[in-house]
C-alpha cells in the first residue's frame, strides 16, 4: 500500500523547506468534458504501460539514452496532461519524476537500485491517483512523502522510505454477533 509512504531525510535535506500537502484536484473545465476525459484516461493507461516497461528497461542498462529519453518524454507528457486537467496530485509527482530524469538524461546522476526503488514507488503512488482520478473521487493519496523521495534522488541523496500511518487506513467491518 503506497498510501502510507514515509521519507525519512538525510541530514542534507533537513535544512529544506519542508513539502506540504496539496489537493489532488482542482475544477477544470477540460475534466468536466467526457470525451477529454476519455482521450485522457486512454493516454494515462499508454503512458503508465511505456513507463513501467521502459523503467524495467533501465533496471537492466541504466545509461541506455534510448530508454531514459523514453522515460523522460513519457513523464513530461503525462506531468503536461495532469496539469491541463487540473489533476494536481498527478502533476505534482510526474514533475519530480521527470526533474530526475532530467538529471539522468544530461549525465549528472547514473540511476542505482536506490533510484529505481524510489521511482517504483513514485509509479505505485501514480497508480492510484489515477484510480482516483477514473473513480472520479480524490483517493486522499498523500504526495509530500514521494515528493520528497524523488527529489532527494534527483539529488544523488539515498532517501529511505517507510510505510506510516499518515494515509487513511482502509476501513474494516467488524463481523456482527450471531
Amino acid at each position: 500500500n503506497t498510501k502510507g509512504v514515509q521519507v525519512v531525510t538525510s541530514e542534507a535535506s533537513k535544512d529544506e523547506e519542508e513539502v506540504g500537502e496539496i489537493e489532488e484536484f482542482s475544477n477544470n473545465d477540460f475534466a468536466s468534458d467526457p470525451e477529454m476525459m476519455k482521450d485522457f484516461l486512454s493516454n494515462t493507461d499508454d503512458l503508465m504501460e511505456t513507463l513501467d516497461e521502459t523503467i524495467l528497461e533501465l533496471e537492466q542498462n541504466p545509461e541506455d539514452k534510448e530508454t531514459i529519453e523514453s522515460i523522460f518524454r513519457a513523464a513530461h507528457t503525462l506531468k503536461g496532461a495532469a496539469g491541463m486537467f487540473g489533476f494536481k496530485g498527478i502533476e505534482r509527482v510526474m514533475h519530480r519524476m521527470e526533474n530526475l530524469f532530467d538529471q539522468v538524461r544530461k549525465g549528472t546522476l547514473i540511476p542505482n537500485a536506490d533510484t529505481i526503488d524510489v521511482v517504483f514507488q513514485g509509479i505505485d503512488v501514480l497508480r492510484t491517483l489515477l484510480d482516483a482520478v477514473k473513480d472520479g473521487a480524490p483517493s486522499g493519496t498523500k504526495t509530500a512523502p514521494i515528493v520528497k523521495a524523488l527529489t532527494m534522488a534527483a539529488k544523488g541523496e539515498k532517501p529511505i522510505i517507510e510505510e506510516s500511518d499518515s494515509a487513511p487506513a482502509p476501513s474494516v467491518e467488524a463481523d456482527a454477533p450471531d
